[in-house]
């Protein structure tokens, strides 16, 4: 296992302050990859000015599972986590402290973290089978600077016969009481055929527990995109029905079914979810029709027929595209 510190000058940033606030207009972080990373605030979907820029980060473009951490003893506010090239570590760009932090280990791979409670969260699967036809999967836990880094729990799936691991289709939420963890297996001739297993891990030390997800009931979701932590133990996941991007609600560890959070009405992207630091709203950013944009909406207030907030985002001004991701500051 290593970890690695990498600090770079920071680029003179620059800002523009919109001419005209919009009353009730919110914060939110943005990131944009365009060869280097770029940090920036935006003001709803204006952009108001770079916060950093990184060349450290090594994974793809847009990485499935990123997550930003806020109010936390070991990174600044606003700090990135987003899994390593081909997903063979993890990386935190704390942008105020202007530094990465890199985990890697050889011979495991894994999709990003969930930060719950100070600590980030991370499934971890071996790159090969074992010779018993079983493929092994653990748990990790680590500060937000990586530091005091440990595996919580391992178990091990069954290949199905005929099948082999599809390593881009595993998601991964954390719940406030365990884990609960996706895995696709595809067919080795029929790429079409894919078989889904449910495993959950209670953080107490209960064993881990595995279930068939291939033939789930229709009103039922599979999970395409990181878990975040929500009250009673829940896990809120981007999800699809058909190719339409849905956003989802996972039950405790011991109840995975899954239930349809927004209307089928709303029109949501699959950049990424969020919740509001004080836990009262959700936002979901992505494309929409060709168009990045943002929604949000208080959890107190009925889902109805279209959010509460919904905006186009426009590009960064330089860069010319419009941000990766984005994630609430208030």
């Amino acid at each position: 296992m290593s970890i690695t510190t990498l600090r770079r000058l920071r680029p003179r940033s620059y800002s523009i302050v919109p001419a005209a606030v919009p009353p009730g207009a919110r914060s939110y972080y943005a990131f944009t990859r365009a060869g280097d990373t770029v940090a920036s605030l935006y003001l709803d979907g204006a952009w108001v000015e770079d916060r950093g820029t990184t060349a450290e980060l090594t994974g793809p473009e847009v990485p499935l599972q990123p997550c930003v951490v806020i109010g936390d003893a070991f990174v600044g506010d606003g700090s990135l986590v987003a899994a390593a090239a081909e997903g063979t570590g993890l990386q935190v760009w704390d942008v105020a402290g202007d530094v990465v932090y890199s985990y890697a280990e050889e011979g495991w791979h894994n999709q990003g973290a969930c930060y719950l409670g100070g600590w980030l969260y991370w499934i971890e699967a071996a790159l090969e089978d074992d010779p018993t036809g079983t493929r092994a999967f653990r748990l990790r836990r680590a500060r937000a600077d990586l530091t005091s880094n440990s595996v919580l729990g391992s178990t091990t799936s069954t290949v199905p016969a005929g099948y082999e691991f599809l390593t881009p289709a595993r998601r991964f939420g954390m719940t406030a009481i365990g884990a609960l963890l996706e895995i696709t297996w595809q067919h080795a001739t029929l790429p079409e055929v894919l078989e889904t297993r449910r495993i959950a891990v209670a953080l107490e030390g209960a064993p881990w527990t595995e279930e068939d997800a291939s033939a789930l009931p229709a009103a039922t979701y599979i999970a395409t995109n990181l878990g975040l932590p929500v009250d009673a133990g829940e896990a809120l996941c981007l999800g699809a029905e058909g190719a339409t991007p849905r956003v989802l609600t996972h039950g405790p560890a011991e109840d995975y079914a899954a239930s349809l959070l927004v209307p089928a009405t709303w029109e949501v992207g699959s950049r990424n979810v969020a919740i509001s630091p004080g836990g009262a709203d959700l936002v979901v950013y992505g494309d929409v029709g060709g168009t990045s944009r943002l929604i949000r909406h208080p959890f107190a207030v009925p889902f109805g027929v279209a959010p509460a907030v919904d905006f186009e985002v426009e590009a960064h001004p330089t860069l010319e595209i419009p941000p990766s991701w984005m994630w609430p500051v208030d």
